[in-house]
């Protein structure tokens, strides 16, 4: 499994509409020829669908209907034998690299030169994502197209690399990231916090669970559980929505936003992009950078003193 997938699929979240729409946009854009899916399209849609099964899932065990953790469990098994069955000649070695040149010094400038080279289709571009609820898959093109103009990643290269990822690797990702978006957008002191610090290896439990084994890890879950449906409840049924989260990873694309944000933060975001530079050592921290970085920006957004 190899890392830029999970920066890919992570806008997914639903095979409909209008994330499943934003979804294979953002393919599109990041594809050199859009009249064809590039190297693993075609598993990214896969995996992205399979996505889409998980979430409503999760909702559904959240608020407590009956049967929906069997059905988690199932989705979750299918979704983990898909990543460990994707083809070996399927790498993104090449597209992490370019993708990820903003976490460095000398990438930055390289992605601001290609930003003055392409002001105005990027200019252009942004302004769909400014009105992305009118047309979600126009968005998801225009995002992609922007980090393929700025950075050079794009699924046609001829990718080969060692970037390799375990399910478990992934899963340690997403609990960093959705336990740092969850955080920012709670209003409560238990769901700020890293709701998911206790979670046990997910793969671990799933066979445990299937095996009808009882142990420490079971009761770590268990306490995991009584915490996500406690913030559930008090904070997150209350302003969660694709669109919430479309909107929030949207930051990342005010420049002016970015730069002030920099100049008042500057340590604290360089922190951040040493964490996900060096993602293969740590991929909770990893994940938890990137809404931590969003969260910082959010407050230069359209920022007009007066």
């Amino acid at each position: 499994m190899r890392l830029p997938i999970i920066f890919i699929i992570l806008l997914s979240l639903s095979s409909a509409c209008p994330a499943g729409d934003f979804y294979m946009g953002l393919i599109e854009g990041f594809e050199s020829d859009p009249d064809l899916y590039g190297n693993c399209g075609n598993n990214l849609v896969l995996l992205g669908n399979q996505i889409g099964l998980i979430i409503p899932d999760i909702e559904n065990y959240l608020k407590e209907t009956p049967g929906s953790l069997t059905k988690l469990i199932q989705d979750v098994q299918v979704f983990i034998t898909a990543i460990e069955s994707t083809p070996s000649d399927c790498d993104f070695s090449a597209f992490a690299k370019s993708f990820l040149q903003f976490t460095t010094t000398e990438g930055r400038k390289n992605i601001y030169q290609n930003y003055l080279k392409n002001y105005s289709e990027i200019n252009s571009l942004s302004l769909n994502i400014e009105t992305c609820e009118t047309d979600y898959k126009l968005c998801g093109s225009s995002i992609g197209t922007m980090l393929r103009l700025l950075t050079g990643a794009n699924l046609q290269q001829g990718l080969r690399g060692s970037l390799e990822m375990t399910s478990n690797d992934i899963s340690n990702f997403f609990q960093g990231l959705a336990s740092s978006y969850a955080g920012h957008i709670a209003s409560t002191p238990l769901c700020k916090g890293n709701v998911l610090r206790l979670m046990p290896d997910l793969s671990k439990l799933i066979n445990e669970i299937t095996s009808g084994i009882i142990n420490y890890d079971y009761l770590m879950a268990e306490i995991e559980l009584t915490v996500l449906k406690t913030c559930w409840r008090t904070d997150w049924s209350k302003s969660y929505s694709i669109e919430a989260l479309i909107n929030f990873f949207k930051i990342a694309f005010d420049i002016k936003a970015w730069e002030l944000s920099y100049f008042m933060n500057t340590a604290a975001i360089d922190g951040y992009l040493n964490q996900i530079k060096n993602c293969s050592q740590n991929y909770n921290d990893c994940g938890q950078a990137i809404p931590s970085i969003l969260s910082l920006n959010r407050p230069w957004v359209g920022y007009d003193h007066k």
